[in-house]
């Protein structure tokens, strides 16, 4: 609301795409106005109609965001300035700074660059894609197919065209618990979760790559194996570690749900991490040192009894077990809504454990 006792309200479809401005002037009746935007395929508003459909106004930007004024471009066309705040990509831009608000930071489209550097500023892959290098950098200097919606690091979606992970990935948002583990991170802005696929893991995955600020998780990395639903590799996993996994390799299920299954247990890492950052935070302190100074050396050595006391467990196996269980806890509901009445519990007690009290 302004000043002057106005209020805009953003409309946006199911996608989160803007589709409408609404302005309600309670000053002047007359004043109040209804815009409906179409945008083009990057989210930026381009032409603005009036309830009638009557077009009000059009904008066109240059690559990184810079409206283009031209003789061509004239008021009988509709190429005039309107109060829609919302432009390039969706940004709100700011009439006195003309700078685009991205959430975490501000775009400054004539330049063609953040005002400020990437919050997430330590990622393994960035400096292997001289692109990532500049941390005031715009979508990887890529504007025509890229986009920044938060103004954190770009995520291309490295697995749009993996058509297994996308099967796996489907099976997961069709379950209730699944949508709503991938909402809760994908609407979080301060939050970074990557998803990527690591052929050489085969049927294994890692969440890792935990970041932490101010005593909280901010960003994980989920990697995947490229054979995550091989069947017969999950029904000869450990029973005691990954209970539910084994059970459906064992119950032969359908590769999909195998495939979901695992996701929903990456996620559940994410949740216990979010739930015990300190036990997480420990954990990695703990395996870069063992990776920088080795497994016999004095600090690995206590910084794993940090880990130790923060879990409450006495070893590394026994963290390990504690870890995995608590993330197939977080796979029940997704396999129970996949499957519905198609199977029971699981016939190894260990996966009756886990899913005593699940629904």
């Amino acid at each position: 609301m302004d000043g002057l006792g106005e209020t805009t309200v953003f409309a946006h479809d199911a996608s989160g795409k803007l589709v409408a401005e609404y302005s309600t002037n309670v000053v002047s009746v007359q004043d109040a106005k209804v815009r409906y935007l179409t945008a083009d395929h990057l989210g930026s508003p381009r032409i603005n109609t009036d309830a009638n459909g009557a077009v009000i106004a059009r904008h066109d930007y240059h690559p990184f965001g810079e409206e283009i004024f031209t003789a061509q471009r004239t008021t009988g066309l509709n190429y005039s300035a309107d109060s829609v705040r919302k432009q390039f990509t969706g940004y709100e831009r700011d009439t006195e700074t003309d700078l685009d608000f991205a959430q975490a930071r501000l775009y400054a489209n004539k330049l063609g660059r953040f005002s400020s550097t990437d919050p997430i500023l330590m990622e393994p892959s960035r400096p292997l894609d001289p692109q990532r290098i500049n941390l005031y950098g715009y979508v990887r200097n890529n504007p025509l197919v890229l986009i920044d919606p938060t103004g954190q690091i770009i995520d291309d979606s490295s697995l749009d065209d993996n058509e297994d992970y996308q099967k796996w990935k489907a099976a997961f948002l069709a379950t209730k618990k699944g949508k709503k583990l991938w909402e809760k991170y994908n609407n979080d802005r301060n939050f970074k979760l990557v998803v990527n696929m690591d052929p050489k893991k085969g049927n294994g995955e890692l969440t890792h790559d935990f970041k932490f600020a101010d005593g909280k998780l901010i960003g994980a990395t989920i990697s995947l194996g490229s054979k995550i639903d091989d069947r017969s590799a999950a029904a000869m996993r450990d029973e005691k570690q990954y209970p539910l996994q084994r059970a459906l390799g064992e119950e032969r299920v359908d590769s999909e749900i195998l495939g979901a299954g695992v996701i929903a247990h990456e996620f559940g890492h994410v949740e216990d991490a979010n739930e015990r950052p300190n036990v997480w935070r420990a954990y990695q302190d703990a395996m870069e040192t063992l990776k920088a100074r080795g497994p016999v050396s004095s600090e690995y050595k206590e910084k794993l009894k940090i880990v130790y006391k923060e879990a409450g467990v006495s070893s590394i196996d026994e963290f390990a077990v504690q870890t995995d269980n608590r993330a197939e806890r977080t796979s029940v509901p997704v396999i129970q809504q996949s499957l519905g009445s198609k199977i029971d519990k699981p016939r190894n007690s260990e996966s009756n454990k886990i899913f005593g009290g699940q629904e």
